[in-house]
């Protein structure tokens, strides 16, 4: 199909393989509407994620690092690792979806190449309500686990404990992901996640799950791996929990297979037909910023009357909170970090990166500004993940009083049109120094 380019999300140019940029996560605003005409900020559609990795181009809208993963600089692997960490904690799991090719699964403790793979496959969803208060709960349960897990000779992560307190507080006899899976796989039927040749189990909504046979690996005929289905149906009517469920033509994609779909136990209130509005997953999408754009808001001044402290303001700043919050934070992880914000000059650098101050019951800057504070290290050895952060806040900032909107890349086409798009710029340039010398000239008149 050929090579194709994604856009700066910032200025819209074409990005080349080779060209340096900023990469970040967006998360979709679960308060938007959608409807451009009612946005009145910059994160009214889309708000920051997670803290910008430098990155380069690699084509096909894909990135690489200087280093390969193996080897990344201490920098780049932390801020990583606060990514993968964030992401295990919110993360809606999934199975494959209708394309058993490009619908890959999505699952906690998975590699830092497969969430990029997940994320250029645009299938990563989150929970619409990340209550942070579970961090402080659910680490306590967590850590019995692990523990009782190394006393057995196994080896559990924190992030795969803190799924297993997630799943114990669903009720019994709602089918989930990880309960159908582990039913398969005790049955020795396989393990239902990614091998082809297997079943394969995903959520169609809270409470309904779907199990299939491997399409690629499915007998020829129509209704030939009923067989197959069969075996997994032999399983449920003999499990204990009694989930409803019924063997049925396929859906989406598999319509000439057959699937089995797996409902709620019935007498089991709040689960029958999913959940309601407020509680559906929010899409996880990627913003690049070429780096030469990046630098060029970094050195540009503006006028803004309050908001005109400088990129090395904002990281004097942030580099004074850390340092307090590190006082308090092997004591006290969650809840506020007290600050007089009278004494830091970037009063919106505080408001969008501190603890408190983001989006509601959603996972951003400050989840991962406090997953950053989990690795302890000094001022000196947290300054470029800090200074990086400041730079971040600073060009919102600057973006928020042009009214931009925050929006994922987009996909530039298979054609080179950065010539074209240098020369459009080039024509709002002139349009705007035009209006600058008319209104210069009438309020000196």
């Amino acid at each position: 199909m050929g090579s194709f380019n994604f856009t700066c999300a910032i200025s819209g140019h074409s990005i080349q393989p080779g060209d340096d940029l900023r990469f970040i996560l967006l998360t979709q605003n679960p308060y938007s509407e959608n409807t451009a005409h009612q946005a009145t900020s910059i994160d009214d559609h889309w708000f920051l994620r997670t803290p910008p990795l430098c990155a380069r181009y690699a084509d096909y809208g894909r990135v690489e690092f200087t280093q390969i993963l193996g080897n990344l600089s201490p920098d780049t692997a932390r801020t990583i690792q606060t990514w993968v960490s964030c992401l295990n904690q919110d993360v809606v799991e999934r199975g494959r979806g209708d394309n058993s090719v490009h619908d890959v699964s999505v699952r906690v403790d998975m590699s830092f190449e497969a969430w990029l793979e997940a994320l250029w496959e645009d299938r990563i969803r989150v929970e619409r309500e990340f209550n942070p208060l579970d961090w402080e709960i659910g680490d306590e349960e967590a850590t019995a686990l692990v523990k009782k897990a190394q006393e057995g000779g196994q080896e559990l992560s924190m992030d795969a404990a803190r799924r297993m307190v997630r799943e114990q507080r669903i009720p019994i006899g709602v089918p989930t992901l990880m309960r159908i899976e582990d039913l398969i796989a005790r049955a020795n039927l396989g393990d239902g996640r990614t091998a082809i040749g297997s079943y394969m189990v995903d959520e169609i909504c809270p409470g309904c799950v779907r199990v299939r046979w491997d399409g690629l690996q499915a007998p020829k005929g129509f209704g030939k791996d009923i067989e197959k289905l069969e075996r997994v149906v032999k399983v449920l009517e003999a499990s204990e929990v009694r989930y409803a469920f019924v063997l049925m033509a396929g859906t989406g994609a598999y319509s000439h297979s057959a699937e089995i779909q797996i409902h709620p136990r019935p007498g089991i209130k709040g689960w029958h037909g999913g959940r309601d509005k407020n509680q559906e997953s929010l899409q996880v999408s990627f913003m690049f910023i070429l780096e030469s754009v990046w630098q060029a808001l970094l050195r540009a001044r503006y006028d803004f009357r309050r908001e005109d402290w400088t990129p090395e303001e904002y990281k004097e700043s942030l580099h004074a909170f850390y340092k307090k919050a590190m006082e308090s934070h092997s004591r006290h992880r969650l809840g506020p970090i007290g600050f007089d914000r009278e004494g830091h000059a970037p009063g919106w650098m505080i408001a969008s990166s501190m603890p408190g101050h983001g989006i509601p019951f959603t996972m951003g800057i400050p989840e991962h500004f406090r997953s950053f504070c989990d690795f302890g290290l000094s001022l000196k050895d947290a300054s470029s993940f800090l200074d990086s952060l400041a730079e971040l806040a600073f060009v919102q900032d600057k973006l928020r009083a042009l009214n931009f909107r925050w929006h994922p890349s987009t996909y530039g086409g298979q054609a080179d049109l950065d010539q074209n798009h240098w020369k459009f710029h080039a024509s709002m340039a002139a349009i705007a120094r035009a209006y600058h010398f008319q209104t210069q000239k009438l309020h000196e008149e």
